[in-house]
């Protein structure tokens, strides 16, 4: 069984939460296609539980969110390493013998509690991977000690991409807890489109083909991923010519994505003014017929980031006159930016009534 991404945090928040005991630790090897976010899940997780309120502040000037939380946030990316920098080589006092220095990186204090994420595991030399596997089974390597609370994290990409992978030994995968993953183009729109605030085309083109949001092709120069559609409704948040804008697309998403993508966003710049919207909600024309689906996708989509205090009961009074689910989808965009945008409303107000049992079904946990 595969699971999404917000199923994979519940299962490392479990193991962060309550570890196994008696001195037994358990590592968890998230395994998925490159570029759906498991790095980016990984540091959601840490922050969710760290420590301080600000890491990147001097120590003395943090502030204490969780006594219990993580201390230190290690991204260590083990195909680009190497085993001596787990340590160094140095002569002790007496002469006789060598001890391994620990890299700065890697000295902890005993209050310490590291999360450290050991990621493209699968690309590590067999050398890498040996020393990876004490990591994850005993806490320990060379001379350091990690201290007690540490939590590892692993992540690498599935052999059958064919990005560059090693089978690993099998008492190394004895050795750590394997959760595949798969993308759910729903959870990337409610927990990285909207919060992101990105072009509203490119959240309306995955909702008509959500088949798009990621098509892996290890032989491709580029390939569509959560990773790369972020980036590109990003980067049509800014003003770029229409050779650099598509220059930038294909380079992400590679040139098929670019096609398909380039029809639907023609459509949304064609779109009418949202200003036209709320001057006339009640009567002003509803798209329809055999092509009004992309419309309908575009339109919500860009009302649903349109939406501000003044112009609310307006455009949910055009919401409640789509047919279908699409208002139901504009509603649900704007619950996840600001609910009060929702409830301030008098017609908001009446739809979070209507449809409080298909909200509380189908929600994620929205701003308050």
């Amino acid at each position: 069984m595969d699971y999404t991404m917000r199923q994979a945090r519940d299962i490392i928040e479990d193991s962060v939460m309550n570890p196994l005991g008696n001195g037994q630790h358990r590592t968890i090897y998230l395994v998925g296609d490159p570029g759906i976010g498991k790095t980016s899940l990984a540091r959601s997780v840490f922050m969710a539980h760290r420590k301080w309120d600000d890491h990147s502040l001097p120590l003395k000037d943090r502030k204490v969110i969780n006594p219990n939380g993580f201390t230190h946030f290690i991204a260590y990316v083990a195909p680009e390493r190497e085993p001596i920098d787990w340590g160094l080589p140095s002569v002790n006092k007496a002469r006789d013998a060598f001890s391994m220095l620990p890299l700065d990186e890697f000295k902890f204090l005993p209050t310490d509690r590291p999360f450290i994420l050991i990621d493209e595991v699968d690309k590590a030399p067999n050398m890498m991977q040996n020393l990876i596997a004490r990591i994850a089974n005993d806490r320990t390597v060379g001379n350091i000690v990690f201290p007690e609370g540490t939590f590892i994290l692993m992540a690498g990409n599935k052999l059958t991409n064919k990005a560059g992978g090693f089978v690993a030994n099998t008492h190394i995968k004895n050795r750590r807890t394997n959760v595949p993953l798969m993308v759910s183009p729903e959870e990337w729109i409610d927990d990285v489109a909207i919060p992101f605030e990105l072009h509203s085309s490119v959240v309306s083109f995955i909702r008509v083909a959500n088949d798009m949001l990621h098509k892996f092709d290890a032989g491709a120069p580029s390939f569509p991923s959560p990773r790369s559609v972020t980036k590109v409704g990003l980067m049509l948040n800014q003003t770029k010519s229409p050779h650099v804008e598509r220059a930038l697309i294909e380079g992400d998403c590679g040139v098929e994505w670019a096609n398909s993508f380039w029809g639907h966003l023609r459509i949304f710049r064609s779109l009418r003014s949202p200003e036209m919207v709320i001057a006339d909600p009640d009567n002003i024309e509803v798209p329809d017929g055999n092509d009004s689906m992309p419309i309908l996708f575009a339109e919500t989509t860009h009302l649903a980031k349109y939406v501000d205090r003044k112009n609310a009961d307006a455009i949910f009074r055009y919401f409640n006159r789509l047919p279908g689910e699409f208002g139901f989808i504009g509603y649900r965009d704007v619950l996840k930016r600001d609910r009060l945008l929702v409830s301030g409303s008098p017609s908001g107000q009446r739809w979070l009534v209507k449809n409080a049992t298909m909200i509380a079904a189908t929600e994620a946990p929205a701003k308050d």
